[in-house]
C-alpha cells in the first residue's frame, strides 16, 4: 500500500506541476506508521512547497482544485481529478461525499513554462556545453584567436544564463554561482537606464547573437565582431560604475565585463578600419539577429514572470494544518484501533477518556511526548484512563532492561500509577536510582499477571504491525507520532468536559 502511495504522490506532484528529486520522500513515507491525510502531509510538507492541508466540507464543486489528494470512507488515500465540475478517481466518476472532507491541494498552480525549465535545466546545460566543446574542437576556425574569441562567447552566454536565473527554479544548479549582493546589483533600478534595458538580456542577447553568426559566416564575421566588441567597452564601464556607485559587487558582472575585455583584446588583428559593402551587409544582419533575440528573450522574460503562478489560492477552504481544532477531527475521522485488554489503571469505573501509550524505555521520541503526557495527567488525569504498553524484544535485551519493564508493569498491577509515572519519568531522563531501589517481589498470581501482560502486548503489536513507538490512541483512534505532541494536549482539552 506504501508503494502505492508514493506512486499516488508522484501523480499528484506532477499533474500540479511540482517537481521533487530527494529520495527522501519515498523512503519517508515506506517508514510511514499510520496512513492518514494528516501524516501524508506532514511528510510531503517537509520536501514541497506550497501546499497546504484543507477543510473542503463547505466548499463547492467549483471552488475545488484540478486535482488534490484526499481519502475515501475507508479511509484510504486517492489523488482526485475535476473535470468539469465533476470529480474522477483513475478516470472512474464519484461523489463528493464519498470524499473524505480533508484534503491536501497545491496552494499554487505552477505554469508549464516554469516547470519545464526547472526539470530541464541540468540536461539543457549539459547538452549546450557538450555541444559547444565539440563545435570547438571540430569547427574550421583559422586562426587561435577566432577560436578563443568562440570560447569566450560560450562563457559569456553561460555567464549570461546566471544573470538571468529568474527564468530558472531556485534549486537550479545556476543559482549556486551567484551571492546575495549579486542580486542586489542585478534588481536595484536607482539607475534609469535600467528600468528599460534589462542587461541581463542584453549580455545573453549579445554572445548568443556571437555564436550563430560565427556558425553562420565563420570566419569572414570576425572584423565585424571585433568592431562590436569595442563598443562593448562602453557597457563594461557603465557596469562598473554602476557596481562602485551601489558598493556592491556582483561576481557575475565582474565575469561577463572581463570576457567583453577579453573579446576585445583578441579583436585587435582587426584593428584597421575600413567599409565596403560586404562589412555593411554582415553588420545590419548582426543588428538584425541582436534584435531579433532581444525581443525573443524579452518576451520569454515577462512571460515566466506574468505567468510564474496562474493564482494564488488553489481553493477557497480553510487551511487546518496547524488548526487543533480540524486536527482533531481529522484523528477521530480515522478507522478505530482497539488496543490490548491491558490493565486499567483509573482508579474508578466511571466512563472515561481511554488513552493508550505504546512506549519504550529507550526511545527518544518517547521521552518527549512524556513530557507532555505529564502535564495532561496533571490537568486531566482523574478525566482519563490511561493504560500504557511497552515495546521491548525478550531475546535480545539484557537481563537488566527486562526487569526494568517486569518492575513498571509490577507497578501497574499493585495500581500504584503515580509512583509508576514519577519512575518511568526519570528513566527517560537516565535517573535509574528509584527503579533500582523498587523490591521486586512479586507474588506468583502477580507474576502470571506480569507474563500474562507482556505476551498480550506482544501478540497485540504483531497482530497490528506496531513495531515502532510512541503509539497513542485516543478513544481507540490514532494519534500518529508524526503529529506535534502540543497537539496532543488540545485534543484532551477539546474532549474533557
Amino acid at each position: 500500500m506504501k508503494e502505492n502511495l508514493f506512486l499516488l504522490i508522484d501523480k499528484f506532484l506532477g499533474n500540479n506541476r511540482i517537481l521533487n528529486e530527494d529520495k527522501n520522500l519515498e523512503l519517508d513515507l515506506l517508514s510511514l506508521g499510520s496512513i492518514n491525510i494528516y501524516n501524508i502531509f506532514k511528510i510531503l510538507s517537509k520536501y514541497v512547497k506550497d501546499i497546504d492541508l484543507y477543510d473542503i466540507s463547505e466548499s463547492t464543486l467549483n471552488e475545488l482544485p484540478k486535482t488534490f489528494i484526499g481519502t475515501n470512507k475507508r479511509n484510504i488515500p486517492i489523488l482526485v481529478d475535476k473535470k468539469d465540475n465533476e470529480l474522477f478517481v483513475e478516470n472512474i466518476k464519484m461523489s463528493a461525499s464519498a470524499i473524505e472532507p480533508y484534503i491536501i491541494a497545491s496552494t499554487q498552480e505552477n505554469s508549464l513554462m516554469k516547470y519545464l525549465l526547472k526539470r530541464y535545466t541540468s540536461l539543457l546545460v549539459t547538452f549546450l556545453g557538450t555541444f559547444f566543446l565539440i563545435l570547438f574542437l571540430w569547427y574550421n576556425l583559422l586562426s587561435v584567436n577566432q577560436k578563443l574569441f568562440m570560447l569566450l562567447s560560450f562563457v559569456g552566454t553561460f555567464l549570461a544564463l546566471l544573470s538571468n536565473k529568474d527564468l530558472f527554479e531556485s534549486n537550479s544548479i545556476l543559482n549556486n554561482f551567484c551571492s546575495k549582493k549579486c542580486s542586489v546589483v542585478q534588481n536595484s533600478k536607482d539607475w534609469k537606464i535600467l528600468n528599460f534595458l534589462d542587461f541581463g538580456v542584453l549580455s545573453l542577447t549579445y554572445f548568443l547573437t556571437q555564436i550563430i553568426v560565427i556558425l553562420l559566416f565563420r570566419n569572414d564575421i570576425f572584423p565585424v565582431l571585433a568592431k562590436i566588441s569595442y563598443i562593448s567597452y562602453f557597457f563594461v564601464i557603465i557596469s562598473v560604475c554602476y557596481q562602485i556607485y551601489l558598493k556592491k559587487i556582483c561576481k557575475i558582472c565582474i565575469f561577463t565585463s572581463a570576457v567583453l575585455l577579453l573579446q576585445g583584446i583578441l579583436s585587435y588583428d582587426y584593428k584597421e578600419f575600413y567599409i565596403n559593402w560586404d562589412l555593411l551587409s554582415k553588420t545590419i544582419f548582426f543588428s538584425g539577429a541582436f534584435l531579433f533575440l532581444f525581443y525573443c528573450i524579452l518576451m520569454i522574460k515577462k512571460y515566466v514572470a506574468n505567468t510564474g503562478f496562474y493564482k494564488k489560492e488553489s481553493i477557497k477552504a480553510k487551511k487546518i494544518s496547524n488548526n487543533p481544532e480540524y486536527i482533531s477531527r481529522i484523528i477521530f475521522n480515522s478507522s478505530k484501533i482497539f488496543p490490548p485488554k491491558l490493565l486499567d489503571t483509573s482508579d474508578t469505573k466511571i466512563e472515561k477518556i481511554t488513552l493508550f501509550i505504546y512506549t519504550s524505555i529507550t526511545c527518544n521520541h518517547c521521552r518527549d511526548l512524556h513530557s507532555y503526557l505529564s502535564q495532561i495527567i496533571d490537568d486531566f488525569g482523574e478525566k482519563l484512563d490511561i493504560k500504557f504498553s511497552f515495546f521491548i524484544d525478550f531475546e535480545d535485551s539484557e537481563q537488566e532492561l527486562i526487569l526494568m519493564y517486569k518492575k513498571l508493569a509490577l507497578m501497574l498491577i499493585r495500581d500504584e500509577f503515580q509512583r509508576f509515572h514519577h519512575i518511568l519519568g526519570e528513566l527517560y531522563e537516565d535517573y535509574y536510582e528509584s527503579i533500582n531501589n523498587y523490591t521486586f517481589n512479586p507474588t506468583q498470581e502477580e507474576n502470571i499477571k506480569i507474563l500474562n501482560y507482556f505476551a498480550e502486548s506482544n501478540h497485540w503489536s504483531d497482530h497490528n504491525n506496531v513495531y515502532y513507538v510512541p503509539f497513542i490512541l485516543i478513544d481507540n483512534h490514532h494519534f500518529s507520532h508524526e503529529f506535534d505532541y502540543r497537539i496532543l494536549y488540545n485534543v484532551i482539552e477539546r474532549l474533557t468536559p
